[in-house]
C-alpha cells in the first residue's frame, strides 16, 4: 500500500486581553494510509499587533524608540544599570504595566526572562499608559507648532517614554527641554516622529 505524507501547520490563537495574543499550539499531522498521526508541539511565542489602538503606525514608532534607547540590542542594560532591553524600560514601568516576573536585576543576571517580543508588548503596554496619562495634551497640541516643534501623538508618546510625562508636559506648557542623564533632550523623539 502507498503512503501519502502531508504537512499541515495550524496556530491557534487565544485572546489574553484585547491588545495581546498567544498562540496555543502548532499541530503537525502526518497522513499515512495506514494511520494519522497528530503530534502538537505546546512552544508559545507571544504575538504583537501591529497597531494597538494608538492611532499611528506603531511598528515604525517601536523601531525609532529602539534605535534611540539600545541601538537594536534587545540585552542591551543602560550605564546606570536602571533599564533594561530594546526600549530600556526601567521597574518602576514594568510595575506600572503589570510585569512582576521581570526586574531589571534579574535581567541583568537572566536576560533571557524578557525576550524581545515581550519587551515589545511591554512598549505597547506603556504607550496605552502614556496615552492616558497625557490624553487632555494630546488633545491640546497635537498638531500645532509648539516652542518651534511639531507636535504629534507619537512624538509626544516616544519622548514620555524616553524622560517621562512629567517633563513633556512641563515642556509643552513652559518650554523647558528636559535632558535624560545622557544629555539627550526629550525633543529628540518629538523630531524624530514628526512623520508617524
Amino acid at each position: 500500500m502507498r503512503s501519502i505524507k502531508v504537512v499541515l501547520l495550524l496556530t491557534t490563537l487565544t485572546v489574553l486581553s484585547a491588545n495581546e495574543y498567544l498562540p496555543v499550539n502548532n499541530i503537525v499531522q502526518t497522513i499515512d494510509t495506514s494511520k494519522s498521526i497528530a503530534v502538537i508541539d505546546t512552544t508559545t511565542t507571544p504575538v504583537v499587533k501591529v497597531d494597538p489602538g494608538i492611532g499611528f503606525d506603531f511598528k515604525k514608532f517601536a523601531k525609532i524608540i529602539e534605535s534611540k534607547e539600545s541601538g537594536g540590542d534587545p540585552r542591551a542594560v543602560s550605564c546606570s544599570k536602571m533599564y533594561i532591553g530594546l526600549y530600556q524600560i526601567g521597574d518602576l514601568a514594568l510595575k506600572e504595566i503589570g510585569m512582576k516576573n521581570v526586574s531589571v536585576a534579574k535581567f541583568i543576571r537572566n536576560p533571557d526572562i524578557f525576550p524581545a517580543d515581550a519587551q515589545l508588548l511591554a512598549l505597547e503596554k506603556l504607550a496605552l499608559k502614556n496615552q492616558q496619562y497625557l490624553e487632555k495634551e494630546i488633545k491640546r497640541f497635537v498638531g500645532k507648532e509648539v516652542h518651534g516643534y511639531t507636535i504629534t501623538k507619537a512624538g509626544l508618546l516616544g519622548a514620555a517614554h524616553h524622560i517621562g510625562v512629567g517633563r513633556v508636559k512641563q515642556f509643552l506648557y513652559t518650554g523647558n527641554v528636559a535632558r535624560d542623564g545622557s544629555g539627550v533632550p526629550l525633543t529628540t523623539f518629538i523630531k524624530a516622529m514628526v512623520d508617524i
